[in-house]
């Protein structure tokens, strides 16, 4: 029953203006410009099914006719006729005795009524419903199949089961049918293998291979397929000649053939003909360019073990070591008095070096027993090397080891588009392509035309799938423009077979691809609408038993295999003398200067003999005079043995400043301070005093 709502007494909001209130309660209410749904659709009945389509009852013309026929067959006059029940529930006429009866025996059905269950339109419309909605009962309807035993007709849906008795019922358009079908070949999934002697029609691959195992699954009585003689009739390829594929589809659309196996994209314009079964497999795209050879130069290897760190990060670490440097130069000024340090610019080049050296070998030593801020430096120094070249190294082993990395002329589509690329692309997919990245793109009719279209200079890039990269590397695509332009379908200008517009051999291993995937198109078969259910069932129970895996296992020989050469290293492979011919060259680089240092300073000797030479202590500082000249200036050189053993002075060098201070401390005999100490003896040989 069905009757106006009223806002109060069904709570509706004041505003609302309700059409129709079922048993549920209110089912729809209109505000302005919006649609409120308030409750759930009205549930099934308990015994009279549906109200969109009720079962039959005994004011029914068909209720005495089936009653009839029932009660011929051995079951009650009543069966099926009483609502929604299990009517075959411990039937042994139906089959649904015994301890364990077929999963349908508990289902509820019952024969409805034929003037009532079908949905129409024109009296949902009338009584101001909408199609599809619960307003009518005439609006919405549930599945009903025809009786094989009465002249009813009954539902298993309208008593809120599914008709699940027997599978035949499912695939009864299918079985034992003859199925019309064209056959696309597209390797390596859709393979020609047609005799050429006999002529007779063969095909293979995973997907033909798949949709024959997943015909089988119809049973008792398989489908019998036979091929068509062409891809599509002379009408379709009329209608849709830039494209076999899109021909096919409208001949199943039309009902010329039930199917087409093909590797056939599922696009908008293409769905809009006929209905398609569950997709396969995507297809990939991906922008394909020309590459760029990244040339490995003389330069390039120089320039190798500086990559670890950019150019802002080498200033930061030499302002940091320059920095340590001055400070402890400051500080050693400050300990010892400008007597205690070289002042000099000499002198801060000299703590400069040290730091330096030091910071490369990893490690310095340091006079951490001075105080507290030697400690601290200390610790600055070394926490700022364990990183800093711990970071160096975990990173130098890859990028010493130079390949010939392959880079596209441009980095992906979007670079492309910026610098004004013609992409050429398949007909089927442009109006896909230009919704999302514009008109740039030039159209071919065959989907494997893009190479020689890009070598003819119609375009500067192209769009292709990952299969049909696979076989451009194969030599596949090649290969058969080649045959093309041998058989006089098309002329050497259009194929391209040996060399570009400019003249340059074409090598289609130069090809690349340029950024990530742009787009993914399922792929899938279109099939008549009238067996879409039964052989959609086919395909996903197949798929789901693993068919559609075990036949690309079993087809792997016909995938293509690239012919071009890699040139992919490894670290595991190690670093040859090429790898590391910068750090070479740069080693020795700073070696030749120090020899060239060293020449200059002795030819430098040779020309003014009479000039001061190198003290050991001092880079370029003119050394203190000899003591045994008078020098009242000069410090003292102890000269006797004291009691207890010799009198030492120690010089007391830091490494991690790199200078050299004197100090008052002297030592006993066999005793060192630091790492590194000069001693001053008599030789007891000569009288001579001796360093030791």
């Amino acid at each position: 029953v069905w009757r106006v709502a009223d806002p109060v007494e069904d709570g509706l909001p004041r505003k609302a203006a309700t059409r129709l209130v079922g048993p549920g309660g209110p089912a729809m209410m209109r505000t302005t410009g919006l649609i409120w749904f308030l409750i759930l659709p009205p549930e099934t009945t308990a015994d009279g099914g549906a109200l969109e389509c009720p079962c039959l009852n005994s004011t029914s013309a068909q209720y005495a006719a089936i009653s009839a026929a029932s009660v011929s067959r051995g079951l009650s006059a009543t069966y099926g006729l009483e609502g929604c029940k299990a009517y075959d529930a411990n039937i042994s006429l139906t089959g649904c005795d015994g301890a364990s009866p077929p999963e349908h025996c508990g289902n509820f059905w019952c024969y409805i009524d034929l003037d009532l269950c079908p949905k129409r339109d024109d009296l949902c419309i009338a009584n101001g419903g909408v199609p599809g909605s619960y307003t009518s009962p005439y609006c919405r309807t549930r599945d009903y199949v025809s009786s094989e035993s009465s002249p009813g007709y009954l539902s298993y849906e309208t008593c809120g089961s599914i008709n699940v008795y027997n599978v035949s019922l499912l695939t009864a358009d299918v079985e034992g049918h003859v199925l019309q079908i064209s056959v696309i070949p597209s390797s390596p999934w859709v393979i020609d293998k047609t005799s050429p002697i006999s002529g007779l029609k063969k095909f293979g691959g995973p997907s033909y291979d798949f949709f024959v195992e997943a015909l089988e699954c119809i049973q008792p009585n398989v489908p019998t397929v036979k091929i068509a003689a062409d891809y599509a009739t002379a009408g379709s390829r009329a209608k849709f000649p830039s494209s076999d594929y899109t021909a096919c589809v409208h001949d199943v659309a039309v009902g010329n053939l039930d199917m087409c196996v093909a590797d056939l994209w599922l696009t908008p314009e293409r769905n809009q003909l006929a209905t398609f079964l569950p997709a396969l497999r995507q297809d990939f795209f991906y922008l394909v360019v020309p590459q760029k050879i990244e040339e490995v130069t003389f330069w390039s290897r120089l320039i190798r073990p500086f990559m670890p760190f950019t150019e802002d990060g080498w200033l930061g670490i030499g302002a940091f070591l320059c920095s340590m440097a001055t400070v402890l130069w400051i500080l050693h000024v400050v300990e010892n008095g400008w007597e205690g340090c070289n002042m000099s610019v000499v002198g801060w080049i000299r703590f400069q070096f040290a730091i330096w050296h030091d910071f490369l070998l990893g490690g310095g030593n340091v006079e951490v027993e001075k105080g507290p801020v030697y400690k601290f430096l200390h610790l600055s120094f070394a926490f700022f090397i364990l990183v800093a070249l711990a970071s160096y190294t975990a990173s130098l082993a890859s990028m010493l080891v130079i390949q010939r990395d392959a880079a596209g002329a441009v980095k992906d589509i979007y670079e492309a588009i910026d610098q004004d690329y013609r992409i050429c692309a398949p007909s089927a997919l442009v109006e896909t392509f230009e919704s999302v990245f514009g008109k740039v793109f030039v159209p071919h009719a065959d989907y494997m035309a893009g190479p020689r279209n890009f070598y003819a200079g119609n375009c500067e890039g192209m769009v292709l799938s990952q299969d049909l990269i696979d076989q451009l590397y194969a030599g596949q695509i090649k290969d058969k423009d080649c045959a093309e332009v041998a058989s006089g379908s098309i002329t050497d200008a259009e194929g391209r077979c040996h060399s570009d517009h400019r003249g340059s051999t074409r090598v289609d291993c130069h090809l690349v691809k340029a950024g990530d995937l742009i787009w993914s198109i399922p792929l899938s078969f279109p099939v008549r609408t009238k067996i879409a259910h039964p052989v959609s069932w086919a395909f996903i129970k197949s798929q789901t038993s693993g068919a559609y895996a075990r036949n690309i296992e079993a087809n792997q020989h016909s995938f293509p295999s690239s012919k071009c050469v890699a040139e992919d290293r490894t670290e595991e492979e190690g670093l040859n003398l090429g790898d590391l011919s910068g750090m070479i060259f740069i080693s020795l680089f700073i070696a030749i200067f120090g020899l060239l240092i060293h020449a200059g300073t002795l030819a430098f000797r040779r020309l003014k003999p009479d000039a001061p030479s190198d003290d050991p202590n001092a880079l370029w500082a003119v050394p203190p005079p000899d003591p045994k000249a008078g020098d009242p200036e000069a410090p003292a050189v102890p000269e006797k043995l004291l009691e207890g053993g010799l009198e030492v002075v120690v010089e007391a060098r830091s490494a991690f400043a790199g200078a050299n201070v004197e100090t008052d401390e002297t030592a006993t005999k066999g005793e060192q301070k630091d790492h590194d100490v000069q001693s001053v003896s008599e030789d007891p040989n000569d009288g001579k005093v001796q360093t030791l």
